[in-house]
């Protein structure tokens, strides 16, 4: 199963990103989207999970939820905006892990490309891809998932040439 993973569009969706992820089955939104139309474009693509994050508000809020579970390629994602960090995980992250074991959890807010398996547990940002913020590039990530595996590609948006494959596991 093809997956495409976007982060912190802060209302700002590139049609370089909708390009990217043409034949995606799933996109995975891991919050701070920022406006109704950013879903509404990526829906256009393919079916969307997304997760409210702690600039989102109004509408997003109340459509949105904090955290969503899924279950694609044999492997069981939780998608939530805020962590903490992989190595150092802010309770209510720590709770929702331990209490159903995800594969994957797919978290954005810091804006930084993150893939690291900590405990067994696959952690990935796929990097902010709304305003540039920190001085970091602009991502989104490339998911293929099945029978229990993940390959994982790293995009820019603004300088196609930058692309990185994510930890195989």
């Amino acid at each position: 199963m093809r997956i495409g993973v976007i982060s912190d569009t802060h209302g700002r969706l590139e049609a370089r990103v909708l390009d990217l992820f043409q034949g995606v089955e799933r996109i995975l939104h891991a919050g701070d989207v920022g406006s109704e139309e950013v879903l509404e474009r990526l829906e256009s693509v393919a079916p969307v999970t997304a997760v409210h994050g702690n600039v989102d508000e109004g509408p997003l809020v109340e459509r949105l939820r904090e955290v969503e579970w899924l279950e694609a390629g044999g492997l069981r994602f939780l998608i939530l905006h805020q962590i903490g960090s992989p190595g150092c995980l802010a309770e209510p992250a720590r709770l929702r892990i331990r209490e159903r074991r995800p594969d994957v959890v797919v978290f954005g807010h810091t804006h930084a490309v993150c893939d690291r398996v900590v405990d067994g547990v696959r952690f990935l940002n796929p990097g902010g891809s709304g305003p540039r913020r920190f001085g970091l590039p602009r991502t989104v990530a490339l998911l293929e998932a099945s029978r229990g595996e993940i390959e994982v590609r790293f995009v820019g948006i603004d300088a196609p040439g930058l692309e990185r494959e994510g930890e195989n596991r």
